[in-house]
């Protein structure tokens, strides 16, 4: 099973159990990834689609090392901005 895979079953998991926090992060996440696989859309590379068609723009593939680079980034800013948020005494939202 690929990393994004058992995310994405983890998130229905915490979705179905109600962890809030564990929700949130896995969606950071996802859509951390999501966003890394974007890749500029020039007016070269956008067809119109058919009618009744979609059209799916090119997608970067991303290696296992790039995924848990992405991840690790994510933690760090959570991590910060949890350390911003005990500094300014606001502990509901450190958590």
């Amino acid at each position: 099973m690929q990393i994004r895979d058992k995310m994405k079953a983890d998130l229905t998991r915490a979705m179905k159990a109600r962890q809030t926090h564990v929700v949130e992060a896995l969606r950071s996440v996802l859509g951390a990834i999501d966003n890394a696989e974007a890749v500029p859309i020039t007016s070269t590379t956008w067809v119109e689609p058919a009618p009744g068609q979609r059209n799916e723009a090119p997608r970067k593939v991303l290696s296992a090392d790039d995924i848990r680079q992405i991840v690790q980034r994510e933690v760090d800013e959570r991590r910060a901005a949890s350390r911003n948020y005990t500094n300014l005494q606001q502990l509901d939202e450190a958590a």
